[in-house]
């Protein structure tokens, strides 16, 4: 009988300590946030205000990315600890498909080739919760005041395993102080909770067995309480595997999405829109960190990679990215 592959359990997080009701909440009540934060970025703040002004932006859940405007429109860098990857990713809203009909969330998960580090694999992690449009929340809406978010799920937990077959290291980008940790399957601990709407996005880089090791990765924990299969490589060609686990707002038992993720060989080149732009953000919060994981990327390879993945930008904010990167540009060659 064929053994199950070899997972490593990893990255269990509460979704509002994530991110936070302004990316999983109402449209209204995002596009208020993120306008605030760019009105805010515009003006240039007397430097006896700049400590306050970080103070503020950091009870955003979006906010990292209004500092790192402020600082860049200011003719600054930007400190490194106020960039925080995970938020700037999440300023921007991804094409995520919406949740089927019986479900309250849709998992989108694409894998590509890292664009800074050649041999390793880069995988885009998306969550949305069902609009408010929805007709299973549409029906909340009308108690709720304008621009204010309605609970679809309470207590929410994600999880990521890798199958250690095909994975030897990974590394989650941003959510340093944000994990949970343990506790995915115990219902007694509080997580957070989710409004409809909006998204969440998460980006692993991944080296796969028999890629070039970085010693900053680190690498998949062995199992501490049972025995790897010998012949788990053959056995399963699954990459990871993604758990999302939710309680509805009346229910006190919790419910379980579950996501089986195949690695195709994709090359960054032919990665959706989405996916190249998420990467360039990334990339551009890591070089403004000075990160040890920023690789063999630039600013210049940034603008490349968001100009691939500007797409539509209906609402202007990727082409706002792209002048921020160019204006990054000049105060790094200053």
């Amino acid at each position: 009988m064929p053994q199950k592959p070899r997972f490593q359990r990893t990255c269990v997080f509460a979704v509002f300590a994530v991110i936070g009701l302004a990316i999983f909440g109402s449209n209204k009540l995002r596009e208020k946030e993120i306008a605030q934060a760019d009105r805010r970025s515009t003006t240039s703040p007397p430097r006896s205000r700049v400590v306050e002004a970080e103070a503020e932006d950091a009870q955003n859940p979006i906010g990292s990315y209004a500092i790192v405007q402020r600082f860049i429109n200011d003719g600054l860098l930007p400190p490194k600890d106020s960039v925080r990857i995970e938020e700037m990713i999440n300023y921007f809203t991804y094409n995520y498909p919406r949740p089927k009909p019986d479900e309250l969330f849709s998992i989108d998960v694409e894998v590509a080739g890292c664009p800074w580090a050649d041999s390793h694999r880069l995988v885009r992690i998306g969550f949305r919760g069902r609009g408010i449009a929805d007709p299973v929340v549409k029906k909340d809406v009308a108690q709720q005041i304008d621009g204010t978010s309605v609970t679809i799920a309470r207590e929410v937990k994600i999880q990521v395993e890798f199958n250690s077959a095909m994975v030897t290291s990974h590394r989650l980008m941003g959510y340093d102080k944000r994990m949970l940790r343990k506790d995915f399957n115990n219902d007694e601990i509080d997580a957070g909770e989710i409004a409809g709407g909006h998204m969440v996005t998460a980006l692993y880089e991944v080296v796969p067995v028999g890629g070039a090791i970085s010693p900053s990765v680190p690498p998949v924990d062995p199992l501490k309480y049972s025995v790897p299969p010998e012949n788990a490589r053959s056995n399963s060609s699954e990459m990871l595997t993604v758990k999302l686990r939710y309680k509805k707002p009346e229910s006190d038992k919790s419910e379980l999405l579950e996501r089986a993720v195949v690695d195709d060989g994709k090359q960054f080149a032919n990665a959706s829109a989405d996916f190249k732009f998420a990467a360039a953000v990334a990339e551009f919060g890591m070089l403004l960190r000075d990160s040890e994981f920023k690789g063999s990327g630039t600013l210049g390879a940034v603008l490349q990679w968001a100009q691939e993945g500007k797409s539509a930008d209906t609402n202007g904010y990727r082409a706002g990215f792209l002048e921020l990167v160019r204006k990054a540009q000049v105060l790094k060659r200053g």
